[in-house]
């Protein structure tokens, strides 16, 4: 089973909104601290756009999450971890 390319950034998004939200953090506020603009804050969370590594580090490091967490449904959706599900937590 392959992931379907168009729903990563459906999902990274989704998991940046997430995360943003569970921190009281605004978009602008976010795109503030990492270095973006809040353009493009708001179209990699509705998944219109697709980030480099280097922008998705810079999304993480302010949410203070390791980058792979953007990622976590997708590997969960395929079992790829095997480890029990209180150690996968987004936000800690």
């Amino acid at each position: 089973m392959f992931v379907k390319v168009d729903e990563i950034d459906k999902i990274v998004g989704m998991n940046i909104r997430i995360m943003r939200v569970k921190k009281s953090l605004s978009q602008e506020k976010l795109a503030e601290l990492a270095g973006i603009s809040p353009t493009t804050i708001g179209a990699v969370e509705r998944g219109d756009k697709s980030s480099t590594v280097q922008t998705l580090a810079k999304i993480a490091n302010v949410l203070r999450v390791d980058l792979y967490k953007l990622f976590i449904s997708i590997f969960k959706s395929f079992n790829v971890f095997t480890v029990k599900p209180d150690y996968i937590n987004c936000c800690n």
